[in-house]
Parts: structure tokens; sequence; C-alpha cells
């Protein structure tokens, strides 16, 4: 990547300065930076695994980041995104994953609307993505969805029928210039009980936008993916008065083999969420079956 910090103080002409002599870009800049900072002190503070070396990790991303955002022209969405994470406060967040993940879901939509602007620049860029030997070169990805049935098992708690359901979550996402977009679903497979009861198979279907990030700490992990949920309630069947289902964002890790399969980690926990395949500009899981009662 080019010494980014060098080429904003070169937009100074075009774009205007602050009173410092730094273009708004680089202001925004070290603003990320600062929020970002407050971020990896609460991910420190608490014990959790960031997925990286915690030493210059937020001056790297804060880079990045507006790097794309110059080519992309996407200041003000990128502006916004900024303003909503410099609003949130780490320093006296309790250590829970659940505060974690619900403080990076009220950004959520700034993200994605930065994520949109990024991923919309000019098409006939050249632009290499990762550039990590993914080990598949093949231009269609494997169907994971193909082979999903109800897997069953979920029919009974200590003996006693209860109305639920067999589940599983499945994600694909694609990179188009710099940016992984797709999508994620929860399938759910309606057990006897709450098909009497009125309830059938459905699915949630979530819109998603990942940037990259460097690879976690995970077994093999060559490729970290934060990522945004937004509901799509178009193409989401199941009653979300039951079952739930909100917008969200998350962090993934993720190792991808030469022989094409690929595994999926929470970076927060460092815990296998599921199995999949990729190629080049691609990648997708499916998770184990999980019981759920309504």
């Amino acid at each position: 990547m080019r010494n980014y910090t060098t080429g904003l103080l070169a937009l100074c002409a075009t774009i205007g300065c602050s009173g410092d002599g730094k273009s708004d870009l680089e202001e925004l800049r070290d603003e990320c930076v600062e929020a970002c900072s407050n971020y990896v002190g609460f991910i420190d503070r608490c014990g959790f695994e960031l997925g990286a070396s915690s030493d210059g990790y937020c001056e790297t991303q804060c880079d990045e980041e507006a790097e794309q955002t110059d080519v992309g022209g996407c200041e003000d969405k990128y502006a916004a995104l900024i303003d909503c994470r410099g609003s949130l406060s780490w320093a006296d967040a309790e250590c829970t994953e659940d505060v974690m993940d619900s403080k990076i879901a009220a950004c959520a939509e700034k993200l994605t609307a930065w994520a949109e602007c990024i991923a919309a620049k000019d098409p006939g860029e050249d632009d290499t993505g990762s550039g990590t030997d993914s080990g598949g070169s093949d231009d269609t990805l494997p169907d994971l969805l193909g082979g999903a049935e109800d897997p069953g098992g979920c029919e009974e708690v200590l003996g006693e029928e209860v109305a639920g359901a067999a589940s599983m979550f499945f994600g694909e996402y694609s990179l188009v210039d710099d940016t992984w977009t797709g999508e994620e679903r929860w399938l759910i497979y309606a057990n006897e009980t709450w098909r009497a009861a009125g309830g059938e198979d459905c699915e949630v279907v979530w819109s998603a936008e990942a940037f990259e990030t460097d690879p976690p700490a995970c077994s093999g992990c060559d490729l970290g993916l934060q990522a945004t949920l937004v509901l799509n309630e178009g193409a989401t069947t199941c009653d979300l008065d039951i079952v739930g289902g909100a917008d969200g964002a998350v962090a993934y890790g993720i190792d991808r083999r030469s022989d094409g399969s690929a595994t999926w980690y929470f970076t927060t926990s460092m815990d296998v969420m599921g199995d999949g395949q990729h190629i080049d500009t691609a990648v997708n899981f499916l998770t184990d079956p999980s019981c759920r009662w309504w």
C-alpha cells in the first residue's frame, strides 16, 4: 500500500485543509485512529481476541479506509461513519460480546452506506483484491445449499414434544473491487409439533457487505472480514416476532485451503462457525445444525 499520509497532505490544494495544514480526509483518518484506539482498549481490557497485533492496528486500518474513501470519492459517507464510531463509549462498557456487538451494530447502516459507495467506484479500475493465493481458479463457487435439507433431531426436550425447529446458517460472499458482498441466511426447518400449531419451514435473510481486515489468529486463517448484516425483510419468509432477526455486525476469520475448502471462525471467540468452499473471488459457509425452541 502506498504511503497514504503523504498522499493526503498533497490533497490540501484541491479538497481543503484545516487550520493545522491537514486535509479534511486526513482529519477523518486521525479521528478514525482515535475511535479505533478506544475500541482496541476495550478489547485489551476485556481479554477479547482482536485477531491481530494491537501495535499499529488502528493506523493500518484507518490508512486503508482513507485510501478506499479517496479512490471511491466517498468522503461524506466516511465522515458519517467516523462520527458514529467516535460517539461510541468503550471506556466503561461491560465486557460481554453482546455489548460489543450492539455497539458495533449501532454504526451498521453508516458502514453499509460507506461500503456501497466504495463498491460503486469506477468498475474499469484494475483491482486485484486481497492477492491471496486461495488455491482455486474455477469461476463457480460450489453450491452448498443444493444439498441442504431438514437435518431433523429436534422433536423433543427431556422426552416431551416441544414446538421448535432444526436450523442452520448459510452465507456467501463475493469480492467486488475492495468489498465483499453477498447474503447470509438462517434456514429453519419446523418440527412436527410446530407444524401442528401452524409453523412451517422458513428462512431469515440478510444482505451482507464486508471489508477485509488483517487475518486473525485462528488456525490457518488467511482472511479477516468485518461484516455488516442488514435484514432483508422482502426475502425473509419467517415470522420475525417468533424467530427474531435484526441488523447486526460480526467479524470473521477464514482459513482458505489449497483443496478449495474453507473453515470460518468468529474472531471475538475464535470458535469455529462453519465450513464451506472458496474460489479466487468468493467464499461460502454452512454451519452445523442446531435446535431452536419457540
